[in-house]
C-alpha cells in the first residue's frame, strides 16, 4: 500500500509541476516546503525514483545548447568504432592510454540534456538525424541507401540515445528519419 500511495503522491506533484510550467500563475511548491525532498526520500527508498529521469538542476535556457552538443558529439563519435559483441561505440587507442566509452558519452550528453528544455533534446536529435541524412545516398537500383560509417556510427549512438534516455523514444528519431533507414541500417561499423 506505501509504493501505491508514493506512485500516486509522485504522479500528483509531477501532475502540479507540469501544470505550473504550462501555466506560471498555477501554483508552485515553495522553496520552504518539504514535500518535493521528503518524497525524494521516500521514493529512493523503495525503488520508484529512476536516476536517469531526475531533474538535477534548473537555468534559463541556453541559445545554441543542442548545436555545441551536436558539434562535440559529432567530432568525439568518428573517433569511436563500433563493438557488436558489447552493444557498444568505444575507442580503445593502441597503447591503452586513451579509452573512451559510447554508453557513457551517451548517458551524460542525455543528462546534460535533461537539465534543460525538451526543446534543446528535440533539436539534438534533429541535427544528428540531419548528419545521418547528409551522409546517406539513395541509389534508384538498390532498396536501401547506403549507409557510410559516419552515418552508422550516428545511428548507433541515437540508438544508444533511446535505450538509455527514458524520455527519448524512437519516434522522436522517426520524425526526422525514415523508419526503414533507422531499422535496416548495417550493423557493422
Amino acid at each position: 500500500m506505501l509504493v501505491c500511495a508514493l506512485e500516486s503522491m509522485n504522479d500528483a506533484v509531477l501532475h502540479d509541476i507540469k501544470a505550473h510550467y504550462r501555466q506560471p500563475t498555477k501554483p508552485y511548491p515553495n522553496d520552504d516546503n518539504p514535500v518535493l525532498g521528503n518524497l525524494d526520500k521516500l521514493l529512493d527508498f523503495v525503488g520508484i525514483s529512476n536516476p536517469m529521469a531526475k531533474i538535477y538542476v534548473t537555468s534559463d535556457p541556453l541559445e545554441g545548447l543542442a548545436t555545441l552538443l551536436f558539434f562535440f558529439v559529432v567530432a568525439t563519435i568518428e573517433r569511436l568504432q563500433w563493438f557488436p559483441e558489447f552493444n557498444t561505440l568505444a575507442l580503445v587507442s593502441n597503447k591503452g592510454k586513451e579509452v573512451l566509452d559510447g554508453t557513457a558519452l551517451a548517458v551524460g550528453v542525455l543528462t546534460l540534456l535533461k537539465q534543460f528544455h525538451p526543446t534543446h533534446t528535440q533539436q539534438f536529435i534533429s541535427l544528428l538525424c540531419q548528419y545521418v541524412r547528409s551522409h546517406t545516398k539513395s541509389q534508384t537500383d538498390a532498396k536501401l541507401p547506403q549507409v557510410p560509417h559516419e552515418a552508422r556510427k550516428a545511428l548507433h549512438f541515437l540508438e544508444m540515445l533511446c535505450k538509455y534516455g527514458p524520455y527519448v523514444d524512437r519516434k522522436d528519431i522517426q520524425t526526422f528519419l525514415p523508419s526503414y533507414l533507422i531499422d535496416n541500417y548495417p550493423q557493422d561499423t
